[in-house]
């Protein structure tokens, strides 16, 4: 690679593996009675295999299996990019097992039935019920291919941001065309299927040029086992060095059906791994089979709670309307009692009471003193009142003893109007409360000044 300077640079891919994951291949080839031909990387793998499938320009290749999917960009038989996403087939097996209209298929069954019938949407498909696919056969119902379909998003869309990643940096050479293979490039109309997802040309890799796997592979497609097959062809070295030294001393003229031989082999170990996965995504199956029937029975036994809280409800709506109709009823009346005891312990004898009305907010009173000294005490004293919120006064007149210098032969008399309102009736505002106040504290000072004078 060159850089603006005109530098060249190697753009270089490091891999690595722990020696505990090499050696445990090692002893798992043991335990089967052979032994290890040769460890690789599935990207290398892959690479070797479809290198002259993509002989020239802007190639894509997505090798899908259970859980993950290796995407892989060459461009004129070189790697330009690679990926690992975390999707696969995996949902949509699932969803083919717990389709009704199969009933109880194993894990196994479910794979052949992808791979038999048209279980994704194309546009061939018409109707609600069982249709023709496009080799006249009576495909999926329609709401299973809904969701195959539907359960493949996350896989599209895995697949889609790398393609977008690629070609937004390689405007002037995007991907030209795609090719899958795997466990779920062999789903009958995958192709099709992510050919509209991606609005790109995909096709399913049947035969590999430079190979005839197609032979070995007469009743079975080769594509689960491609990666299995290509770590034979050029591996990176990760059987360690002591045993690659081994390998070269031991090395023979093979015969021309030791490939064959060595393809039979891998398929055979290629078939007991399926059947390991299998036996672990059926369990896994199991366990959440049972965890849906122990939630289930949870719920029918919670069911009567639901009476309950619905009884619970009711009394809530039903006390919260006792409340209020009592809330209602109560007046400001009620304090009139509390309002007249207040007023025996508290008026002094002198008072005379004239009239006294009371209504729903408080009570109006006429009332006579000896003179306006004792009227502001007593106005004063009312302020006290625990019962009434607020005190007016109206109407003062005063019969005094003395009038035009000379003394009358009556008593002197102040009489005035109260007009109280009880705690929660209509208050008297603040600065009338203070103006009477003021009025009848300078009414008494006037009151003693004329007396000193007098």
């Amino acid at each position: 690679m060159e850089n603006d300077k005109g530098v060249k640079q190697y753009k270089v891919h490091v891999l690595a593996a722990p020696k505990n994951i090499i050696a445990s291949y090692h002893e798992l080839a043991a335990a089967l009675g052979g032994s290890i031909e040769a460890l690789d990387y599935s990207g290398n793998s892959i690479y070797q295999m479809v290198r002259n499938h993509c002989s020239s320009g802007v190639q894509m290749v997505v090798k899908i299996d259970e859980r993950t999917s290796i995407i892989t960009v060459l461009k004129d038989q070189a790697i330009v990019l690679q990926r690992t996403i975390t999707y696969g087939v995996e949902d949509a097996i699932a969803a083919v097992m717990n389709a009704s209209s199969y009933g109880d298929v194993s894990y196994m069954q479910a794979v052949k039935k992808l791979q038999t019938e048209n279980c994704l949407e194309d546009e061939f498909q018409a109707g609600d019920d069982d249709i023709l696919d496009m080799d006249g056969d009576y495909g999926a119902s329609q709401t299973l291919i809904e969701e195959v379909s539907a359960s493949l998003n996350y896989l599209v869309n895995g697949i889609s941001r790398v393609v977008d990643y690629y070609n937004s940096r390689n405007t002037d050479a995007p991907i030209e065309q795609a090719y899958v293979t795997g466990l779920g490039g062999d789903c009958k109309g995958i192709d099709a299927f992510l050919s509209r997802a991606l609005e790109l040309n995909v096709q399913t890799i049947r035969e590999l040029e430079g190979y005839k796997l197609e032979k070995s592979f007469k009743s079975e497609s080769f594509g689960p086992y491609l990666t299995c097959i290509g770590a034979a062809v050029a591996p990176l070295g990760f059987m360690g060095l002591k045993a690659e030294k081994a390998k070269k001393m031991d090395v023979v003229p093979k015969e021309e059906g030791g490939m064959l031989g060595l393809a039979i082999l891998l398929f055979v170990g290629g078939i007991l791994i399926a059947a390991a996965l299998a036996v672990i995504s059926y369990m896994q199956v199991m366990e959440v089979k049972e965890e849906n029937r122990q939630l289930k029975t949870r719920v029918q036994e919670l069911e009567p709670i639901k009476e309950v809280y619905r009884t619970y409800l009711q009394q809530q709506y039903t006390t919260s309307k006792l409340e209020y109709y009592y809330d209602t009823t109560v007046l400001p009346s009620e304090n009139l009692v509390e309002f007249i005891e207040e007023m025996e312990q508290k008026m002094p004898s002198s008072l005379n009471v004239q009239s006294f009305s009371a209504n729903n907010d408080g009570v109006t009173m006429s009332l006579t003193v000896a003179d306006k000294k004792e009227a502001a005490k007593l106005i004063q004293q009312f302020r006290t009142f625990e019962s009434i919120s607020g005190v007016s006064v109206s109407g003062i007149t005063d019969t005094g003893a003395i009038m035009e210098g000379e003394p009358l032969e009556q008593e002197p008399i102040v009489s005035f109007t109260v007009n109280v309102t009880y705690k929660g009736g209509e208050e008297v505002p603040a600065e009338e409360l203070a103006q009477q106040s003021e009025a009848a504290t300078a009414e008494t000072t006037t009151e003693q000044t004329t007396e000193a004078q007098e």
